[in-house]
């Protein structure tokens, strides 16, 4: 069948209209509260923020789940991908768009309740644990430890702590609780000790991630504080904001 020069100008002008990509991937790196799997699905006080900004912007709210390492790179090589939860740290600045900081969190170093040691201050003495590629990992080697042992998740410091392998943990305050939780073990246990800085938990986009669409997400998150749907997610997780 031939086209009338009409009916091609139509279908090439309807092929410029059509978006680059399709819609945007949500990759979440497993680290709790913000992110975690439960019997399957997605929680965790970003992920639900996320997805209640994903339903005003008019996306699925779908959400892909990996390691945390692996986030991080899929996020330097994918072009169309929102990435949650990412702390702001220089190392990462120009790796990634940093649309919006989702809630505030301190890092801090964490003993245990039974313990003799002190940490109240950053002793580079101390063998210190953190999660692999963190935030908190980037501050203990900034803070001169050089005992650091590494794991994949947090809940493994926290048993570590428990029994005694490490002195301490460093971490951010609502995941060393969440780890705490998650493996078992009373939130009480824990001792809060100096806090190394205090950092905003962003959603965060490729490089090559569409900057009016990322404005779209950041204007979301803002309606939801003044309509009180922020509120309403942060406290559902019992999530302790910094003072």
């Amino acid at each position: 069948m031939r086209l009338s020069l009409s009916q091609l100008f139509a279908f090439a002008l309807g092929l410029a209209l059509l978006p680059a990509w399709g819609e945007a991937r949500i990759v979440a790196g497993e680290v709790p509260p913000f992110v975690y799997m439960e019997k399957g699905a997605v929680k965790g006080v970003a992920a639900d923020l996320v997805r209640e900004m994903a339903k005003r912007v008019g996306h699925s709210g779908k959400i892909d789940v990996q390691p945390f390492t692996r986030m991080l790179e899929t996020g330097k090589t994918e072009a169309n991908v929102l990435l949650i939860p990412l702390g702001r740290n220089a190392a990462r600045e120009a790796s990634y768009q940093w649309v919006t900081g989702l809630v505030d969190e301190e890092f801090v170093l964490i003993g245990h309740a039974t313990s003799k040691v002190d940490v109240s201050s950053f002793n580079p003495a101390l063998t210190v644990g953190v999660m692999r590629d963190s935030v908190g990992a980037g501050i203990a080697k900034a803070k001169g430890f050089t005992k650091i042992e590494d794991v994949v998740k947090e809940d493994m410091n926290a048993q570590k702590l428990a029994n005694g392998r490490i002195d301490a943990w460093l971490a951010a305050w609502n995941s060393a609780l969440q780890g705490q939780r998650a493996a078992g073990l009373d939130a009480k246990q824990l001792k809060r000790g100096a806090v190394a800085s205090r950092v905003s938990i962003y959603l965060g986009a490729s490089l090559k991630f569409d900057k009016a669409e990322a404005e779209t997400w950041k204007a979301a998150l803002e309606a939801m504080k003044k309509d009180g749907s922020f509120d309403r997610i942060v406290k559902s997780y019992g999530y302790e904001l910094p003072k």
